[in-house]
């Protein structure tokens, strides 16, 4: 059967030809105001400007416009309520559910931890289909017509703690990675940050953030706006037993600091200004302790290093100031003992032995030089002899050899 243009009475949609698919050329059989036809391209500004209800099945390919803001010629898509994408298509979002997809019924099993689950508060989910990525987020600094006064961000997130009238806990992020009995052959990570420089190394300093600077990982505190009522946050890293603990806090790889891999060489770990520091605390919340760098003239430096030599205390350019060497099993030692006003500050030996030396040894031929307070006058008189019997001695030992030193009341 032919038709061609006009007005046909009684004829079918049902027996006309199947022309197969519908390209840029096709055009729809249609009637407004009498009979005709409506081209491919005025089909689609129809449904692009509509609203797609109900199953939509096969491929939904959108041209790209090239724009960004409607006014420019952009399309926005917009989906009401929720969008659930992959194997989250099975959830059919419910509350309590009936058809669940994978990880709302991993995560309700006694093996995922019987939670109800995010399923049920999310917006939007996406689920791989594969075992790969969930979810690609990409953003090229490039294509930023603002660049120089907007950043270029991958992926944000915000999240705005506003109920004043109930306990809220908000976060911006929240993930987690579980690793599964048996599985001995993966590394499980909660989070991997990666940052790659391929230009010339920018060093940073407690001080200074030079432009240029490749960093992996920052945490900044304040939002970067002068909000109203903005006072200093709480901490900028805390780790909590949730409830089981780290095996340990913070751990640098052998070769993850630029100067040393672990056998030779040294790189900075960690960088503090002047003034900041190391504190502990007891169980009381009082602080208990500290270590404090407070040195303003960098040749003045003191710095502690262990070392096979021992515990040292060394200059700015690494010369040694305090040497305390290893012993092995040691069970003897010095206590340095400080004192309040009036008292005697000592340099004492202690240990779990009840007789112990205490060894002042000088190099070479030097020499032990005692200085102590002497006395420029005498008393008037002749000087006589010494007693005949000494009141006391004095037993040292001289070359490891004990000798007495005897000494008389005055």
């Amino acid at each position: 059967m032919s038709i061609t243009t006009g007005t046909f009475p009684g004829v079918r949609i049902a027996d006309m030809p199947d022309l197969g698919s519908f390209t840029s050329g096709s055009s729809v059989v249609g009637e407004l105001a009498g009979s005709g036809r409506f081209s491919a391209a005025a089909l689609q500004a129809y449904m692009s400007a509509g609203t797609l209800t109900g199953t939509v099945t096969g491929t939904i390919n959108q041209p790209l416009s090239g724009e960004f803001f409607v006014q420019d010629g952009a399309t926005v898509a917009r989906v009401a309520d929720r969008l659930f994408v992959g194997p989250a298509t099975l959830n059919d979002g419910r509350y309590p559910n009936i058809s669940q997809d994978w990880l709302q019924a991993f995560l309700a099993s006694p093996t995922g931890g019987s939670e109800v689950g995010p399923m049920v508060g999310t917006t939007m989910s996406v689920l791989s289909i594969n075992g790969q990525f969930g979810f690609v987020s990409g953003s090229r600094s490039s294509d930023n017509p603002l660049a120089g006064s907007s950043n270029t961000i991958g992926i944000a997130a915000y999240a705005i703690n506003d109920n004043a009238t109930s306990e809220s806990t908000v976060y911006a992020y929240y993930g987690e990675a579980r690793r599964l009995a048996g599985v001995d052959d993966q590394i499980t990570f909660g989070m991997e940050i990666n940052v790659s420089n391929q230009g010339g190394v920018i060093a940073p300093s407690p001080y200074a953030q030079p432009a240029g600077s490749t960093i992996g990982h920052q945490v900044a505190s304040g939002c970067g706006i002068p909000l109203p009522g903005a006072a200093n946050t709480s901490a900028g890293i805390a780790f909590r037993a949730n409830p089981t603990s780290f095996g340990a806090g913070i751990v640098f790889g052998a070769n993850a600091i630029a100067g040393t891999n672990g056998v030779t060489g040294t790189g900075d770990a960690i960088m503090f200004a002047k003034g900041h520091t190391l504190t502990w605390y007891a169980s009381d919340g009082n602080q208990t302790s500290h270590l404090q760098g407070n040195i303003n003239d960098h040749t003045l430096a003191t710095n502690l290093e262990f070392n096979d030599t021992g515990l040292t205390v060394q200059n700015a350019t690494g010369g040694n100031l305090l040497v305390v060497p290893p012993v092995a099993n040691s069970v003897n030692f010095i206590v340095l003992s400080g004192a309040p006003a009036g008292g005697q500050v000592g340099v004492l030996a202690a240990g779990s032995n009840a007789d112990i030396d205490l060894k002042l040894n000088a190099k070479g031929a030097g020499c032990l030089d005692v200085v102590t307070p002497i006395s420029s006058t005498a008393t008037a008189g002749a000087v006589g002899a010494l007693p005949a019997t000494a009141s006391g001695y004095l037993t040292i030992k001289i070359g490891g050899v004990p000798r007495k030193i005897p000494y008389y009341e005055p």
